[in-house]
């Protein structure tokens, strides 16, 4: 995998990223400075991602704005067992990761579809193809997501515009950490073949080279990312 050589001031590429405070986030924000991309954003007060208004209202106020690239690394995952899930969970969690992601997709595809060009990478998980206790509100999320992916690729192949999944296994992130004690920890990384978790900064770089120059023919699928997890 080659990214990006970096531009040059005139050639910069306007990368949207939604998402980009949290450990992947932020490392796709590193990473695509350094190839070159101009980054547009977005914090929370900003564009709220689990309130519907906030989206239309962003975006009807940024009519200009069609990025050349979309990364979409925001998500949320409560887990809860299925005698705790609860519908505020649920619902919260499907909000977020996928009918967010459906309305920000859906109103910049169409925006790139019309200039006939655009590449859209979303984050899924390894957890949309393989659940584990306690994640069945965010399994079933990145599961539709995945699928979300597959449908828009299709419709938007023709205007050149591509759409991908990225779906991370295990990254070192607060959130994995938050959500998995040491005894966790190291279940995991007996599971991973490659014996480890992924660096942020290892996703970063396959999102990037998704939306970047030297993609041009990929598109309809959701990578998996996760050291060999998958392959067991």
């Amino acid at each position: 995998m080659t990214l990006a050589a970096p531009l040059t001031h005139d050639q910069r590429k306007v990368l949207l990223l939604i998402g980009g405070s949290g450990g992947i986030g932020s490392a796709i924000w590193r990473v695509a400075d350094q190839v070159g991309f101009e980054v547009i954003a977005p914090d929370r007060s900003q564009l709220n991602l689990a309130d519907p208004n906030s989206i239309e209202s962003y975006f009807s106020s940024r009519t200009d704005l069609v990025p050349d690239a979309l990364v979409l690394a925001a998500g949320i995952n409560r887990p809860q067992s299925l005698r705790e899930l609860t519908q505020d969970n649920w619902r919260l969690t499907f909000e977020v990761n996928l009918n967010a992601s459906f309305r920000v997709m859906q109103i910049l595809g169409l925006r790139m579809a019309s200039h006939g060009r655009g590449k859209i990478v979303a984050l899924s998980s390894c957890y949309g193809v393989r659940s584990r206790n306690g994640r069945l509100a965010y399994s079933a999320s990145k599961s539709a997501l995945n699928s979300l992916v597959a449908g828009l690729a299709l419709e938007l192949a023709p205007q050149n515009v591509l759409v991908n999944g990225l779906a991370p296994g295990f990254v070192e992130t607060d959130l994995t950490f938050a959500n998995n004690d040491e005894v966790a920890l190291a279940s995991l990384r007996s599971r991973i073949p490659i014996g480890r978790l992924a660096t942020p900064t290892e996703i970063a770089q396959i999102a990037i080279f998704l939306v970047g120059e030297n993609n041009t023919y990929l598109t309809g699928q959701t990578i998996a990312a996760d050291g060999g997890f998958l392959c067991q």
